[in-house]
């Protein structure tokens, strides 16, 4: 098994995730989402290619949506594969810019 390492950013960005969910859509689909959060960090520490290549960010760059058949999310994790483990830059929503985000945060 793989390891991960979450860079401090990326726990403030589920939790706000959380808390839109919450505030927006209600509990339960704030535990939805929590789950398919906690499953897809799950896949990443076990197997970090499980993502996709995302070269049109930056070489090194892969991301793991969150989403699964019949759960719709619109957030993924941003991440690098350094030695087998998954360095993750962040928990974003698909449309924001992703090349952005990764020059803020995988490259400082």
């Amino acid at each position: 098994m793989s390891r991960l390492r979450l860079a401090p950013v990326v726990r403030q960005d589920i939790r706000d995730a959380l808390a839109f969910t919450l505030a927006r859509f209600g509990t339960d689909k704030a535990s939805g989402y929590s789950a398919l959060i906690r499953v897809a960090l799950r896949e990443l520490a076990t197997a970090p290619r499980c993502g996709h290549r995302r070269q049109d960010v930056h070489d090194d760059a892969w991301v793991h949506p969150i989403a699964k058949p019949g759960k719709a999310a619109r957030h993924l994790f941003l991440y690098e594969i350094v030695d087998g483990e998954a360095r993750i830059y962040g928990f974003l929503y698909d449309a924001m810019d992703l090349a952005t985000r990764w020059h803020e945060r995988a490259e400082r």
